[in-house]
């Protein structure tokens, strides 16, 4: 419907002709009106398309179209913590025990008994979900409320497995895969597809008769590019054993990662600093092996650091202590490792 057939509408319903009448106040205030339902109607038309596939849609509109098509995105997990706790022997850490650090609360999941050395390793859960919970080992805890004969809870490990809601940049892929039929019949991108739907993962490299016939092996990474926990290598394990077809055998594994370092030496402007130029170039490095499978390339680093502001040339600079790309093998992930910035 356009301006005109909306205005000619609404006119339609006035009683008194002078209303009707072209430049009274009347009158511009319905062709205001009908302006502005046009553009609303066109705004929601030709959207409308964009909303509904899985290239164009984004937020809630991208995750109905997942959802239609069995792709659902992952959610935030909490992260868990191995805890050293300390106090009286003989006293028990009941799973109602909460402690803090930075503002986050964790829980315990265990129930255990402070034996006679002092303290006990007690694993906590993070109440927040997302990869904040992934605190640094050595954290010294407070006790949300006083627990009698409990004196002191620090990290014994860093924590792990807390992951934040999928993007649409990661969910997308997932659906296109899905619609386009990329896995089927047990095939690898089956195998692909049922590992990386799982929270946690975030990429998952399937070598079909790794270790003989009806094998598979599945090599999966983490959004922080560490060595996938236990428990979640059983999750993945679980999934895959649920869908895969009768007859094959799976072997859920971490990548190998491959650390990507850096030393370079630069010719930096005196409005920048070599720190900033390194902060730069990390999350440029991080975004590129983020998109390399196969070859990491040393003349790829060259064009990163140019492309820091306040570069204003590269001096010389190394690859894992060589001038030489590097090739990944079809289980390797590359991350990046040190990077060493001289002006």
């Amino acid at each position: 419907m356009s301006q005109e057939d909306i205005l000619k509408s609404m006119n339609s319903r006035l009683t008194l002709p002078e209303n009707q009448t072209e430049g009274t106040f009347g009158q511009d205030i319905l062709g205001s009106v009908a302006y502005e339902l046009d553009n609303t109607i066109e705004l929601k038309v030709n959207t409308l398309l964009d909303r509904a596939f899985a290239l164009t849609a984004y937020g809630d509109d991208l995750d109905r179209v997942g959802e239609d098509n069995d792709v659902y995105r992952k959610l935030e997990q909490p992260a868990k913590v191995l805890v050293t706790i300390t106090g009286t022997p003989g006293i028990a850490v009941e799973t109602n025990v909460q402690i803090e650090y930075a503002d986050l609360i964790f829980k315990s999941i265990q129930n255990a008994i402070i034996p006679e050395s002092g303290s006990v390793d007690v694993l906590f859960e993070c109440k927040t979900g997302g990869i904040v919970g992934n605190i640094p080992q050595g954290v010294e805890f407070v006790f949300v409320s006083p627990v009698y004969g409990l004196n002191s809870a620090v990290s014994k490990e860093a924590g792990y497995d807390g992951v934040d809601r999928e993007d649409d940049d990661s969910y997308r892929p997932r659906i296109l895969a899905k619609i386009r039929s990329e896995g089927s019949s047990g095939n690898a991108a089956h195998y692909k597809e049922w590992a990386e739907e799982i929270p946690g993962v975030d990429k998952a490299l399937v070598v079909p008769l790794e270790f003989g016939n009806g094998t598979v092996g599945i090599h999966i990474s983490t959004p922080t590019k560490q060595n996938p926990s236990d428990e979640l290598l059983q999750k993945v394990t679980d999934n895959i054993l649920a869908k895969k077809p009768i007859g094959s055998t799976p072997t859920v594994m971490s990548v190998e990662y491959i650390d990507i370092n850096i030393v370079a030496t630069l010719n930096i402007s005196s409005e920048s600093s070599a720190q900033a130029v390194k902060t730069q170039f990390e999350e440029k490095l991080d975004a590129y092996l983020d998109t390399t499978t196969d070859t990491v390339s040393y003349l790829r680093m060259s064009d990163l650091l140019f492309d820091c502001t306040g570069v204003n040339d590269v001096l010389s600079y190394t690859m894992n202590g060589s001038n030489q790309s590097i090739s990944l093998t079809e289980k390797q992930i590359a991350r990046k490792g040190t990077v060493t910035i001289n002006a």
